[in-house]
């Protein structure tokens, strides 16, 4: 029996192009989820690179000027021909000037000299740098303290008052100044607290010029008892003492609270905002330090 021929066919099959089902849900990454997006980005911004060295060393670096060599937080040092200052950590109204190797803080309508800083007691003790260069027992002060608003220093307990009237036309002959004279043949006259109760029927009525200084409650005892009238340049000259707070309050407190310590930032118009730094080395112009400093402030440098 013959065998059936088999025919061969030319024809070869070719799958047709498979096109995507517009019926049919295309698959696309998933996105990553909501903390891992957190966490990156916390990565991100936590680069060493955006943190600010001297950030970092705020209330660790020590300066000094003169005999005060423990210059540190809160109060900050600039030298006398520092113009470029952009930032510091500090409280306002603690600059400190290195002036001649001497260092000085300007409180209200003058300048006074730093003769010490006590940071556990919280006191630094000044002498109106006006009394520091009078070599002479018979200086004249010329203005008051007054303490600016956003200023946290104030006095200390171990101060008392001088009241002094100057060029008077009248005034009770037991507690004139010998040494300050006028050619009008007026007096001035200094009071304490005490003999300004005491004498106020006899306190002067007419003068030039009145003004109230702070001194040391002690020195000024001693010379009490020692003719004030004609040493009262003594007790000028041993100064007094300001003090500032354990906690402060406001939006420095609340920098402190966080961990962060308080500073200024110098603005394009030259004047200064109140600047966080916070122990990362992070500066935010926020009154806190975030849980996440480096994250939330980053893009505040």
């Amino acid at each position: 029996m013959q065998n059936p021929t088999v025919v061969r066919s030319s024809y070869h099959y070719r799958p047709l192009p498979s096109f995507p089902n517009p019926n049919m849900n295309s698959k696309f990454p998933t996105p990553p989820p909501p903390i891992s997006a957190f966490f990156f980005l916390l990565l991100l911004f936590s680069v060493p690179a955006i943190s600010h060295p001297s950030n970092v060393a705020c209330g660790e670096a020590i300066s000094s000027c003169g005999n005060i060599t423990n210059i540190t937080y809160p109060f900050w040092l600039v030298h006398d021909d520092s113009t470029s200052l952009r930032s510091h950590c500090g409280y306002r109204g603690f600059e400190l000037i290195c002036r001649n190797n001497t260092p000085i803080i300007h409180l209200s309508a003058g300048n006074y000299t730093v003769t010490n800083i006590d940071y556990k007691t919280h006191t630094i003790s000044l002498v109106d740098t006006d009394i520091v260069s009078v070599r002479e027992g018979c200086p004249r002060v010329l203005h008051n303290l007054t303490f600016d608003p956003d200023s946290v220093l104030r006095y200390a307990p171990s101060d008392a008052n001088l009241t002094f009237f100057f060029d008077c036309t009248d005034g009770p002959p037991d507690l004139h100044i010998p040494c300050l004279g006028s050619a009008g043949g007026n007096r001035s006259y200094v009071f304490t607290t005490e003999t300004m109760r005491e004498s106020y029927h006899r306190l002067p009525r007419t003068c030039c010029a009145v003004v109230v200084v702070p001194v040391l409650q002690d020195v000024l005892m001693a010379y009490i008892a020692d003719d004030l009238p004609t040493r009262y340049g003594g007790v000028l000259q041993s100064g007094f003492n300001l003090s500032w707070p354990n906690v402060t309050s406001g939006d420095c407190g609340s920098c402190e609270r966080s961990g962060g310590r308080c500073g200024l930032n110098r603005t394009i118009n030259s004047t200064w905002d109140f600047a966080c730094f916070c122990s990362n080395g992070v500066k935010t112009f926020h009154s806190h330090c975030a849980m996440f400093p480096c994250w939330v402030s980053a893009g505040m440098q």
